[in-house]
């Protein structure tokens, strides 16, 4: 079975239009290498736009979708398979048990908390999987002082956020997930 990709970002289009060329790119290096897109399965934003370019390039997409929130969001037309849980917290784990790796494209506050919550849960050794930050155009900045801070802080340990990777080219990210 080939790898599973779990793709998180913004359901709205962002201003910037290096995040929505990123979204693509994404879409692209999943399905040129034969892997599937695991994603929480709207149509629009950032979201659409990695899902739309995985599809048409050949990738097997799987939208997780949860039934209580804006129906009129998901476009069967670029998903092969459309899994509808229950709520929003089923969507994440469900997500978070489909993918071999997470990637996280730029987002709003739910990227923030799927973030928090996979990066909590790698520290509590539930998952053992890489964690990627794909810094377009240092939208992750911030991030990363922030890591920095809490680290120098003793908030935590860097073993504990070991899998995390932060790299500003979607290519490069995709170069380091063909290594593991």
């Amino acid at each position: 079975m080939s790898k599973q990709i779990g793709v998180f970002m913004g359901s709205q289009q962002s201003k910037n239009d290096h995040f929505q060329l990123a979204a693509y790119h994404t879409g692209m290096e999943i399905a040129d290498r034969k892997w599937g897109l695991v994603y929480g399965g709207s149509s629009t934003g950032l979201m659409g736009d990695v899902a739309k370019s995985a599809f048409d390039n050949g990738a097997r997409v799987t939208g997780v979708w949860p039934q209580t929130v804006l129906p009129e969001a998901v476009n069967e037309a670029f998903i092969t398979d459309l899994i509808q849980v229950p709520d929003m917290d089923t969507r994440k784990r469900e997500m978070f048990d489909r993918s071999d790796a997470y990637v996280f494209l730029p987002g709003g506050l739910g990227t923030l908390e799927e973030l928090g919550q996979v990066l909590s849960w790698t520290k509590l050794k539930l998952y053992d999987k890489p964690i990627i930050l794909l810094n377009i155009d240092g939208f992750y900045e911030s991030m990363k002082r922030w890591i920095d801070r809490s680290e120098q802080e003793a908030f935590f340990v860097a073993e504990g956020i070991a899998n995390l990777r932060i790299f500003d080219k979607v290519s490069e990210a995709f170069e380091y997930l063909d290594t593991i």
